[in-house]
């Protein structure tokens, strides 16, 4: 059905690493304080409100 190369094989199990590797690293060795920190400020309803109050002042 499908005839894979070296390459592809060496590609294929190197693409399985990464993602393995990329949610052991997630789910285990992640820093527990970064899930629950606050929003940065951006991301915030009082920085929306402030360049909500920014805009109408421009205008």
């Amino acid at each position: 059905m499908f005839e894979f190369d070296q390459i592809d094989l060496v590609l294929i199990v190197a693409g399985v690493l990464v993602f393995v590797a990329h949610y052991v690293w997630k789910n285990f060795f992640n820093n527990e304080d970064s899930q629950h920190k606050e929003p940065p400020p951006i991301m915030s309803r009082q920085s929306d409100k402030t360049f909500s109050n920014e805009e109408n002042k421009e205008n």
